[in-house]
């Protein structure tokens, strides 16, 4: 497979996270400006591997490029002496990650909370909601003995979300396959908080 067709595939990936293609002389400029094109978009690859592919200056400098637009690869080896700014980026990369791992685990915490929180308020609500209506009933003086003794259907009680929780969350519907993927998209800005 050459180096076009797997930045073409790279460029959908969501679970590859290393390439290792040192020493690949077929690679050529076009191959480079493939891979380059690859790192403009790509969210998950981390390390790439291209030392001793001989490529030109004209390879090396979109690649170089291509990496200040990217903010998940950590490792790039291309020469043996790169560019104090390449390293200073997957540097700030490498940080940016981390701190994104911490901010997950936070938010994790947090609507965890929330949707505990939420099951107290609806069993209180709840519990409310059904006292209130014997009270009415008991009010009503209703002689009725079959009805005194027929069973109450519970009130059925949904509270609301708070504004800056997403609903997908606080109504129940978190669990462990789509906990973290819908933890990135919030952190990625690509869903509302709001209901």
């Amino acid at each position: 497979m050459g180096a076009k067709a797997i930045a073409e595939a790279l460029k959908i990936n969501q679970s590859v996270k290393l390439i290792q293609l040192e020493f690949n002389s077929n690679i050529g400029v076009e191959g480079a400006k493939a891979l380059a094109e690859m790192l403009k978009i790509n969210e998950t690859l981390e390390h790439l591997t291209l030392y001793g592919c001989d490529f030109t200056d004209a390879g090396i400098k979109v690649l170089f490029e291509a990496v200040h637009e990217n903010h998940f690869l950590t490792h790039l080896w291309v020469l043996e002496e790169q560019p104090k700014e390449i390293e200073e980026k997957l540097q700030q990369n490498v940080n940016r990650i981390a701190a994104r791992k911490i901010a997950k685990k936070e938010l994790v915490c947090t609507l965890l909370a929330y949707e505990h929180h939420a099951f107290e308020l609806a069993q209180a609500k709840l519990a409310k909601a059904q006292e209130e209506k014997k009270e009415e009933k008991k009010n009503e003086g209703k002689g009725d003995e079959e009805k005194k003794t027929q069973e109450e259907k519970p009130v059925q009680v949904r509270p609301e979300a708070p504004q800056n929780i997403h609903k997908h969350f606080y109504y129940g519907e978190l669990n462990e396959s789509n906990l973290f993927s819908v933890v990135d998209e919030i952190l990625c800005g690509r869903v509302s908080r709001k209901r």
